[in-house]
């Protein structure tokens, strides 16, 4: 399967909104130096590919925030 580039890294870079408008109808590919390096895509997709729920996701956030701040956590499923 090839995955063709939507956006260079630069282009990204200057249209990151509509790069995210764009995300919620198809996954947006990135390219770095013309090699695919990220895909944008809506939270919806997101979860339906990964099986995050949007609280599970929220509370591993959360919790990031939290270790920065230096703080341990538990992570709830």
């Amino acid at each position: 399967m090839s995955i063709e580039p939507h956006w260079s890294l630069s282009e990204a870079k200057a249209r990151l909104l509509e790069i995210l408008e764009r995300a919620h109808a198809l996954p947006q590919v990135i390219a770095d130096a013309g090699r695919p390096c990220a895909v944008v895509l809506s939270l919806r997709d997101f979860e339906d590919i990964s099986g995050f729920s949007r609280r599970r996701l929220r509370n591993l956030l959360l919790a990031h925030e939290e270790t920065q701040k230096g703080k341990p956590t538990a992570i709830d499923p």
